[in-house]
């Protein structure tokens, strides 16, 4: 959390590292691609969502407040 309350953005990487299971890691991966797309305060609920096409995972963050995404990543593992 910032000055401002606002979450700090390694806190939605760790949001998205904790969205996968350790085994997962061990393979490597060819890709990530971030976008914020919206901040997030102090004390708003979060949920992450991941879906899986392939080596490609695209997770959400969002917010349960606001009803949308506020951040979204796309991993893509070797195959």
């Amino acid at each position: 959390i910032d000055l401002n309350e606002h979450v700090n953005n390694t806190k939605y990487f760790r949001w998205v590292l904790d969205s996968f299971d350790r085994n997962e890691w061990k393979t490597p991966w060819t890709s990530i691609e971030a976008n914020y797309l919206a901040e997030t305060r102090f004390n708003e609920s979060m949920e992450v969502q991941r879906i899986v096409n392939g080596p490609t995972h695209r997770i959400e963050v969002l917010s349960n407040k606001r009803n949308k995404p506020v951040f979204r990543a796309e991993i893509s593992f070797q195959p």
